[in-house]
């Protein structure tokens, strides 16, 4: 009897496990192309979705994950074209509306790409990220058509649905912490983030967004941190990169304005250093000998006067008073003499300086010019 009940228990067991094991090969099929795209190699999940939805072509998962590769290779007219193809067959599909909103937004025709979305989100009862995917995006490009106070609340009801519903989904979770971004509430942002994260590490969204954060926020080798395990998880995802470039454009460029703002310090205390010793070196020290200092200083004065005044102003003086020398009593030398010496200011008279005794008259000359009219 024993023997009898061990056998009927093991048959049932194995029986259950033949029931289970092709389920479970089932699912890693249906999973196939969608890892693929998740890990980055979209050349190998263009050519298995494809495959795949020849053999059933109203799939609308498959269908998402096959736009989501043309988006993300950049075959943006392949993208419109084959989700306004697969829509046609079925209108109600939210996922594959949504990524046709996310090509005509990507191209720039922002008015057909809210609308879109708004359909999307209407269109995606049954699954909450989705719904919650397509009003976000939707909030955006009201925000980016300066409608801010439509996307204002939008972003609020995110944060009513958390209140309400407290998820604990990942990809929920990061577009809570996107419209909490969006609000100004960075901390709480940063711990939606990290409980997005926590509650899947390989939940590639939660790291760009949380890298993105820091990024904007000044803290750079934190946000590099988040980059470098979104790029484990994707190698080939074209936004982590465009995170990293503008990650350390911000970096380098605050580096470099923290030098010049040393640099400028560092000028302004050498020259208030350089400006406190020429004026104690210029300023006589009166208080420790007044006599002496006065007399050098007043010496000194009496001395350059001299020197400036002893200079002749200009070449006519010294073929004046090499004139009036031969010829002592010449009153045109004398008045040319005296302009010279006494002011720059005063007309020069028409008489001609030199010649003084020759036959003919000189021609009327113009105001004569230091060392060049002589």
């Amino acid at each position: 009897m024993i023997m009898r009940r061990y056998t009927v228990l093991l048959a049932i067991v194995l029986a259950f496990c033949a029931f289970c094991v092709p389920s479970a090969s089932s699912q890693i099929i249906d999973l196939s192309g969608i890892t693929e795209l998740r890990k980055g190699d979209y050349e190998n999940a263009l050519k298995i979705l494809t495959t795949r939805l020849a053999s059933n072509p109203n799939d609308a998962v498959l269908q998402k994950a096959l736009l989501r590769v043309y988006i993300e290779t950049g075959k943006y007219s392949e993208a419109e074209a084959a989700a306004k193809k697969f829509l046609q067959k079925t209108p109600d599909s939210g996922g594959v509306r949504h990524e046709l909103g996310e090509t005509l937004a990507i191209t720039g025709r922002y008015s057909e790409a809210i609308a879109e979305f708004e359909r999307a989100a209407a269109d995606s009862k049954d699954s909450a990220g989705d719904k919650l995917e397509s009003e976000l995006r939707r909030a955006e490009l009201l925000d980016l058509i300066g409608q801010q106070d439509r996307a204002r609340s939008i972003y609020e009801s995110f944060v009513k649905y958390y209140k309400d519903n407290d998820p604990e989904n990942a990809r929920e979770l990061t577009l809570i912490a996107r419209a909490l971004v969006h609000l100004e509430r960075y901390q709480d942002a940063n711990d939606m983030y990290r409980a997005a994260i926590e509650a899947d590490t390989g939940y590639l969204e939660a790291q760009l967004g949380a890298s993105e954060l820091f990024t904007e926020k000044y803290a750079y080798s934190d946000a590099a941190t988040f980059l470098d395990d979104a790029l484990r998880l994707n190698p080939n995802s074209a936004r982590a990169f465009l995170d990293i470039a503008r990650n350390k454009r911000f970096e380098v460029a605050m580096r470099s304005q923290q030098h010049w703002r040393k640099r400028c310090r560092s000028t302004r205390t050498s020259s208030k250093h350089s400006h406190s010793k020429l004026r104690s070196r210029s300023t006589p020290d009166v208080s420790k000998k007044p006599q002496q200092t006065l007399k050098r200083h007043s010496k000194s004065i009496r001395v350059r006067w001299k020197h400036i005044h002893s200079k002749p102003r200009c070449s006519i003086y010294r073929i004046a008073t090499s004139n009036r020398r031969s010829q002592p009593h010449s009153r045109s030398v004398q008045s040319t003499a005296t302009f010279t010496t006494r002011s720059r200011t005063t007309p020069p008279s028409r008489a001609a300086p030199s010649r003084l005794h020759s036959s003919r008259a000189a021609p009327p000359r113009s105001r004569p010019i230091c060392g060049t009219h002589i």
